[in-house]
């Protein structure tokens, strides 16, 4: 069975300052529209529908200019459309605050 990391454990994995805010999940914009298209998603209707998610979402998501942060649901969601992908595919971890980087 498929069991996807829990968001707390990965965040904390991945913090090296301990004195920093925190840290939080961000989407990796490019790479999710680039696997996106390449698995044959013309809309992002169709990812939304994929994903189990209202278009707005995915809007927020593919925006790389977006403050949104990614819950459970939508990491879950994503991971099961592209089985063949891991989360660093299309999330990453970064300081609370801090952009998250271009592909």
């Amino acid at each position: 069975m498929f069991r996807l990391p829990d968001v707390r454990y990965v965040v904390c994995m991945h913090r090296t300052d301990r004195t920093s805010a925190g840290g939080t999940v961000r989407v990796r914009a490019a790479q999710l529209r680039r696997h996106a298209t390449r698995a044959g998603f013309t809309t992002d209707a169709e990812l939304a529908a994929r994903i189990g998610v209202n278009r707005t979402t995915v809007l927020r998501m593919l925006d790389p200019e977006s403050d949104w942060t990614p819950g459970p649901r939508v990491i879950g969601g994503v991971l099961l459309a592209f089985p063949d992908r891991s989360f660093g595919d299309f999330f990453e971890v970064v300081e609370i605050g801090q952009k998250a980087r271009a592909a």
